[in-house]
């Protein structure tokens, strides 16, 4: 997880994406998304992933755990 202050450039640090994708939840679509369908979220946006304002939408939350789980590859997520 990166995390920074507001307006300290941390969403475009993570643009930068270092060789992964990024989604970012200030999308609305992917918003939606996230929050009522996060299976199908993760199908779209496999790990390794970053997404950005992740907080938008915390029910994704528990779907990224039971990926881990599933799939452990150090470094996905």
């Amino acid at each position: 997880m990166f995390m920074g202050d507001r307006r300290k450039a941390a969403s475009r640090f993570c643009r930068i994406g270092f060789g992964r994708r990024y989604v970012t939840l200030d999308d609305f679509t992917a918003r939606d998304m996230a929050k009522n369908d996060p299976v199908l979220f993760l199908q779209m946006y496999k790990p390794p992933v970053l997404i950005d304002e992740v907080q938008y939408a915390p029910e994704l939350f528990t779907y990224i755990k039971i990926y881990i789980d599933e799939h452990h590859n150090p470094g996905d997520v």
